[in-house]
């Protein structure tokens, strides 16, 4: 009896470890795909003599715009004078955001905002 309840608990801590991993490896993939992306945005800007018209996730993948597969709810929102924001969340985290001359930051992207 003693012996199973100590596995129990050791499967239980582990499975726990595990879920915790995962939960970072996401949150790492997301924060990798919102760097790539504000280089992807800054790089069709480039092209388009510093417009930002058009910008949407198809625009932006000939400029290595990616999305992971735990990265969910992937969005650009375009402001002013190459003002931008990307925002994500992972599966049960929160939404983050990234901006043309700011880091990664918890919260959403406003809508019609000039970032």
């Amino acid at each position: 009896m003693t012996l199973a309840a100590s596995l129990g608990g050791c499967v239980s801590t582990a499975i726990g470890v595990l879920h915790e991993q995962h939960a970072q490896a996401a949150t790492a993939a997301m924060h990798n795909d919102l760097g790539l992306d504000k280089i992807a945005v800054i790089e069709y800007a480039t092209d388009h003599d510093g417009a930002l018209t058009g910008v949407t996730p198809a625009a932006l993948a000939k400029y290595g715009f990616s999305q992971a597969k735990s990265t969910l709810d992937l969005q650009v929102h375009v402001g002013s004078d190459l003002k931008f924001c990307i925002q994500a969340r992972t599966q049960g985290g929160p939404v983050e955001k990234d901006t043309a001359d700011g880091d990664i930051a918890a919260g959403h992207c406003v809508a019609g905002a000039d970032y």
